[in-house]
């Protein structure tokens, strides 16, 4: 049951209060939610929103899904596309939906991990009778979607695929003849959990969902998200009986709240981190050339690749806290929490003054404090100064030094013979120069002893990097020269291209668009040094989703491709003027099924075979108005059997000869038929195309017809003649004459 107005309200008000919604432009890792509208109450409030202010998990939602239009299926696919996660809340209501087969579909065709999570123990088959209007959109998308898993499915031995192409199957028929009812769509559901042995998640247990969706893609797991529980207030302090004046109870504020496990796991897994004294900052970066060949007809060039860059280095981290100074000279004590010294002097012989005693101590606190400022404020030199940083490691200091810690210019030697030199201010905050062993130089800013701002790399392996650094690595926009001439400009993210850019090879191919994981990933053009462009849609470096591809020559890709290769659309080529619209193979890039239009108007439809890529079966006409449907012969491209018909109304059915040998394809074994109804059915000459023998019906100049047996071009054997007054003769002919009158022979009998 779709939700009212005040539903859909109440549900919208909810999610935009409570749920941070993410979206694939925002370029985040997030996990899709896929729901029943019935169910979002279940969905969000006992699951999703929890799971995002306890573990930080950083979901797409649909706020407004209304399954009255169809606009919310291009930002579904969208996101889908862009998801690191499909999660499903699975119940009666989701089984029945078309919406949400559409949902799991297009996840399950693009290839993404699936959790299920049961809101109800037992799923039952819906109401044969109940059949829900499905737009057309969504109609046509689903259609769309499950003829692209037949392909898919060809290539992955992924059990989730397989079984979807088999639920796909069982309802396709139907929602072609818009006769899919809410039976047809849970028995698909039911038996697509039961192919796939899916082990559905329950509601009730969501640390175990965490762990599930953990294992997919940490990723989705989002630190700042964690909304951390409020810190006890502090208990208002006891009143004492009688407190002295400078030792009133002073009241302990509580700890704050310790972040949930599960949170800090997730966030201890997006914080980059390094191996101690290996590389320069950021890691390695290697190059991303789209990878997979094109169609066996227009081979595709395969960009070079860069050398990778060296790992990352020990991050500086930030120092430890000063600690406290060393008890001055000369008796003097510091203040400590408990009572201060100058208050343990020999009791007098009588009572003090209480606003001397206070003023006293006011007077020691102000005299203890200002020398301990003076014995840390001043600024000096130091010499291989050990500095223990908060995560144990301890490095040697030479240079200026302030308040317990580096402050001017100075340098750090580690262990491993790096040095990082630079000026510093609070620390390890300032700009330097960070000099490692392999000869890998950073110059730049750093913030809490890591390169953070903006710098410049020259990592040993000649590679070049000029940009944004966050936490050590490259993270915003910067440019990696890569030693063998290649250039990426563009955005990083924790030392990936990630977002938009432009990369340049030495080739003289270009790509810009967008990025992920070092990889092309997204929408973007890329352009060939040959003059070859494509412009699409691109998963994992290679050509994946919807796109275009124009050659140098003028040849035409336009449609659907997968894993680099032209799969589904149309294809004009340059040289011929050849138009071919269907489905290519994705093994040998061969056209495969569908319909070619030639230049000069000769139009093919049917099956090609994909290991010659010759037309193998279907129908072929000709511009005159000639007609063959049938069957062809592969080696040598002749029609082998089935109908030909002459634009005079002629048709010919039967075999062709295929022989080589002989230079026509001449009709040979079968019938041939006139529009008046005459026909030749028998044997025919393979050289001449003349009819040898067999039977026939032919009609004479004076109206009679002649039917039975044929042969040398007239009749032979018996047969029957039909006069025009509607008199029959029967009996045997020879040379055209009949010899032998069957009416004749009964006379002769009868006497």
């Amino acid at each position: 049951m779709a939700l009212n107005e005040q539903q859909k309200k109440e549900r919208s008000e909810y999610l935009e209060q409570n749920l941070e919604v993410t979206e694939c432009s925002q370029r985040k890792p997030y996990a899709f939610i896929s729901y029943a509208s019935n169910d979002w109450q279940t969905v969000f409030k006992s699951a999703v929103v929890p799971m995002q202010k306890q573990y930080g998990l950083r979901v797409y939602a649909d706020k407004a899904f209304d399954k009255v239009n169809d606009k919310w299926i291009v930002p579904m696919l969208r996101n889908i596309r862009g998801a690191d996660a499909v999660v499903c809340f699975v119940s009666q209501s989701y089984i029945e939906s078309y919406a949400c087969f559409l949902e799991l579909l297009t996840a399950v065709n693009n290839k993404k991990q699936v959790v299920f999570v049961s809101l109800e123990q037992q799923l039952t088959l819906g109401d044969t009778t109940d059949q829900p209007n499905v737009e057309r959109g969504v109609k046509n998308e689903i259609l769309n979607q499950g003829a692209n898993i037949a392909t898919n499915t060809n290539n992955t031995s992924n059990d989730l695929m397989r079984a979807m192409k088999s639920a796909y199957t069982s309802i396709s028929t139907l929602l072609e003849q818009d006769a899919l009812s809410k039976y047809d769509i849970s028995d698909a559901f039911i038996n697509f959990f039961r192919d796939a042995s899916v082990n559905r998640k329950t509601i009730n247990d969501l640390n175990a969902v965490r762990r599930t969706i953990d294992s997919i893609s940490s990723r989705v797991f989002d630190p700042s998200l964690i909304v951390q529980p409020e810190p006890a207030p502090a208990p208002l302090p006891e009143p004492a009986a009688a407190p002295a004046p400078a030792e009133q109870d002073i009241p302990a504020q509580d700890a704050p709240a310790q972040q949930d496990a599960p949170a800090a796991e997730a966030a201890a897994e997006t914080v980059p981190h390094a191996a101690a004294d290996e590389g320069l900052p950021g890691g390695a970066a290697p190059d991303a050339a789209p990878e997979g060949q094109q169609p066996a007809d227009a081979p595709e060039q395969s960009p070079q690749q860069p050398a990778p860059l060296p790992p990352a280095p020990e991050p500086v981290q930030e120092p430890a806290p000063a600690q406290a100074p060393a008890q001055p000279a000369g008796g003097a004590a510091v203040l400590t929490a408990e009572r201060p010294a100058a208050y343990a002097i020999q009791p007098a012989k009588k009572p003090l003054n209480k606003k001397v005693i206070i003023g006293a101590a006011a007077a020691a606190v102000v005299v203890i404090a200002l020398a301990v400022l003076l014995l840390m404020g001043g600024t000096k030199n130091v010499t291989d100064e050990p500095y223990t940083r908060p995560d144990g490691v301890t490095v040697l200091y030479t240079g200026e030094w302030k308040g317990g810690e580096p402050n001017g210019h100075g340098s750090f030697t580690q262990e491993s013979g790096a040095v990082i030199e630079g000026d510093w201010a609070d620390g390890l905050n300032g700009s330097g120069t960070y000099t490692h062993p392999d000869g890998s130089i950073y110059e730049g800013e750093f913030r809490d002893g890591r390169p953070n701002g903006t710098g410049t790399s020259n990592y040993a392996s000649g590679n070049v990097y000029e940009g944004e650094w966050k936490d050590g690595f490259p993270d915003g926009t910067g440019t990696m020269t890569y030693a063998d001439g290649n250039v990426y400009e563009g955005e990083w993210k924790e030392g990936k291209k990630d977002g938009t850019g432009t990369q340049t090879w030495t080739n003289g191919d270009v790509y810009k668009g967008e990025w992920k994981d070092d990889k092309l990933n997204g929408t973007g053009t890329y352009t060939w040094a040959n003059g070859d462009v494509y412009e699409g849609e691109y998963k994992d470096g290679k050509k994946d989703g919807t796109g275009v591809q124009t050659d140098a020559d003028g040849t035409v890709r336009d449609g659907t491709w997968s894993a680099g290769s032209f799969v589904k659309g149309v294809k004009t080529q340059a040289s011929n003027g050849t138009v071919f619209e269907g489905s290519w193979d994705v093994g040998t890039g061969y056209f495969s099924s569908g319909k070619c239009t030639t230049e000069d108007g000769v139009v093919c439809e049917g099956t090609w075979d994909v290991t010659t890529g010759k037309f193998a079966k279907g129908t072929k006409t000709y511009t005159d108005g000639t007609v063959f449907e049938g069957v062809w012969d592969l080696e040598t491209g002749r029609f082998h059997t089935g109908t030909k018909t002459l634009p005079d109304g002629i048709v010919l059915e039967g075999e062709w000869n295929i022989d080589p040998s002989y230079e026509t394809s001449w009709f040979i074994q079968g019938r041939k038929t006139w529009p008046n109804g005459d026909y030749r059915d028998g044997s025919w000459d393979p050289e001449t195309g003349d009819f040898i023998g067999g039977t026939a019906r032919a009609t004479q100049d004076d109206g009679r017809v002649y039917e039975g047996e044929w042969s040398n071009g007239t009749a032979n054997g018996r047969g029957k003649m039909t006069h025009t007054d509607g008199t029959v003769v029967t009996g045997v002919w020879k040379d055209g004459k009949m010899v032998e009158n069957d009416a004749d022979k009964e006379d002769k009998e009868d006497a």
